[in-house]
């Protein structure tokens, strides 16, 4: 072990302060950089919660859309009819077979050929929600009867909750669907509409709303879409997002993702950190060269004058006076 008696005390009050110094100053280099990562989540945070807004503001839209649709749908000439004479003739194969043209013609009108709405199916239910028809074209792997999750909202209703829209998210053989199924009939309900689209089309919308490159990936990890401008997951001035979008059983549906170019953020901190450690360092080091000062002019002088007259008393010089500095040193270890 190193012996303090082999420093003099100028070397040991040096040392003890520029330790001091250091250890400050990495103190407040790691600081900074908990700083820097508190600043990341923060950002992150408040963009996941802004995404979480996108969506549900564009699912709600989608909701609208699929009302308008059903609306138009069951205007569409004959339909009423055609769909009323089923429900009194269910088993009747020309009824059924006119009823899926008249729904075979939406996917030729303004909600599909300009691209409002991805379409997928529209079926038609009796009050008993047993399917009556369907469109010919659109998806022809769905079940025949309505998601778990859809018919649990809608066969648990009663009186005038009964006209009201209900939608669900749901997958089908790995694919995320949205229903809503409205009622047919007016006050006088024979039945019910079910509209099928697929929402990741109308969540494209996100991309413009946050001015952010996005990607939908499937249940199944596949990916389903990707902004042309997507930056590369591995770069350090790129901050992803991620939010999950569930089913209505549970299982999760979409995950959408969207990334936040960093870049002017991470310049911008690093000004910043650079800033501040040069302010420390000028702090730091005029502090150091201040005590020094201070503690030449107050000790290290007064010490040194100190030996000098006590080296001339030991010689035989006892016409100099130590008095002065006695009382001047133990004035200093009393403070």
């Amino acid at each position: 072990m190193m012996k303090t008696t082999n420093f003099s005390i100028k070397q040991l009050a040096t040392i003890m302060l520029v330790t001091l110094g250091m250890v400050f100053f990495v103190l407040t280099v790691v600081a900074m950089s908990q700083m820097k990562n508190t600043a990341y989540e923060s950002q992150a945070n408040s963009l996941s919660k802004i995404l979480e807004v996108s969506i549900r503001d564009s699912m709600t839209k989608l909701g609208e859309i699929t009302s308008d649709l059903g609306a138009y749908t069951r205007k569409t000439k004959g339909f009423r009819q055609t769909s009323s004479a089923l429900v009194n003739d269910p088993g009747n194969f020309d009824l059924k077979r006119t009823l899926s043209k008249q729904l075979d013609e939406q996917f030729h009108q303004r909600f599909v050929t300009t691209n409002i709405v991805d379409l997928r199916k529209i079926r038609v239910y009796n009050l008993n929600f047993e399917m009556m028809g369907e469109s010919n074209e659109g998806d022809s792997n769905l079940p025949s009867a309505l998601n778990s999750a859809l018919y649990k909202k809608a066969s648990g209703r009663e009186g005038a909750d009964r006209l009201k829209t209900v939608d669900s998210i749901w997958i089908n053989d790995g694919q995320t669907l949205y229903s809503a199924l409205m009622p047919m009939g007016g006050l006088r309900q024979t039945g019910y509409l079910e509209i099928v689209v697929r929402p990741s089309h109308n969540l494209k919308s996100i991309e413009q709303q946050l001015q952010m490159p996005i990607a939908f990936s499937s249940t199944k990890g596949q990916e389903i879409y990707r902004s042309d401008n997507w930056l590369a997951d591995n770069l350090e001035t790129v901050l992803p997002i991620t939010h999950e979008i569930h089913a209505d059983d549970g299982q999760l549906a979409l995950e959408v993702k969207a990334q936040l170019d960093v870049t002017a953020f991470q310049q911008g901190l690093a000004k910043t950190q650079m800033g501040i450690s040069l302010a420390i360092a000028v702090i730091l080091g005029l502090s150091l060269i201040l005590s020094f000062w201070i503690m030449r002019r107050t000790l290290f002088n007064p010490t040194n004058e100190l030996l000098a007259t006590i080296e001339k008393c030991a010689q035989g010089d006892l016409s100099v006076e130590i008095k002065d500095f006695v009382v001047e040193l133990k004035s200093l270890i009393k403070k």
